[in-house]
């Protein structure tokens, strides 16, 4: 039976490509709904814009973090659990955080859960499930570019702890940069091929347009131009059920278990 008064809240930035939102965010809300069967899982996106795109173009409600947080009061709610699908502690994470303080004392208990990249475990562990998904493309003539959204501020630095991380593991074919780095990408040594990987939560237009697309501005039409093979990768990192567990492993963090 479920606990009606206990709530997890899975906060997203969201996307406009349902058919992603289901194999990534849904996924991941699937793998907390199975681990904890007691409680209901709830959904909320940061994103407005895509809030409104998603009702206009598909008829689908997603409530915003503040429509999810009223709701819960008004269900009787008394402990909450957020754990957000964001990948570091950035603009979208501290946007939580402000929506959580205009609700201070008005829920017995809060529990705001870690992004997915926050401490050294987390990074060990996405370099690992990086680098045996990608083992395929490692022939020694490609660069494999894992592409993040970038952030502002002392949270970019994840981005370089990360590169490092597959350095010290040996994979100096490893690269992770940001959409803001398009102009900045400088190998180690020539190459035959590119893989262009995104380090995001789900492939929206991000991977399908600044990546991928066809406009002569896309990462692939730049690499082609410079000569290189380019293989663009459409899945979102939210479809890989080892990083599904990692989202689950920060729930039962944030909840306190061991």
């Amino acid at each position: 039976m479920k606990k009606a008064d206990t709530v997890i809240l899975v906060v997203s930035v969201g996307t406009m490509f349902t058919d992603t939102i289901t194999t990534t965010i849904g996924a991941i809300e699937g793998r907390i709904a199975e681990s904890y069967p007691e409680y209901e899982v709830r959904r909320a996106f940061t994103s407005r814009r895509i809030i409104e795109k998603l009702k206009e173009n598909d008829g689908l409600k997603v409530e915003s973090v503040h429509e999810a947080l009223d709701k819960a009061l008004c269900d009787g709610v008394k402990k909450l659990i957020i754990q957000p699908t964001h990948l570091l502690d950035g603009e979208e994470y501290a946007y939580i955080r402000q929506e959580l303080a205009e609700y201070e004392g008005k829920f017995d208990t809060v529990i705001l859960g870690k992004p997915l990249l926050t401490s050294p475990p987390d990074l060990k562990k996405i370099a690992h499930i990086l680098v045996e998904s990608s083992l395929l493309y490692d022939d020694g003539r490609t660069a494999i570019c894992f592409v993040g959204h970038g952030s502002d501020g002392d949270s970019n630095d994840i981005y370089l702890k990360l590169q490092c991380r597959f350095w010290k593991m040996g994979y100096e074919n490893h690269y992770v940069v940001t959409l803001k780095q398009k102009s900045d990408l400088n190998f180690r040594k020539n190459y035959q091929r590119i893989v262009l990987w995104p380090l995001m939560l789900t492939a929206g237009n991000h991977v399908r347009k600044d990546l991928a697309g066809t406009a002569d501005s896309s990462w692939r039409k730049m690499l082609e131009k410079e000569g290189y093979e380019v293989l663009c990768i459409f899945d979102g990192l939210g479809q890989n059920p080892e990083i599904q567990k990692m989202y689950v492993e920060h729930v039962k963090a944030a909840i306190g278990e061991k």
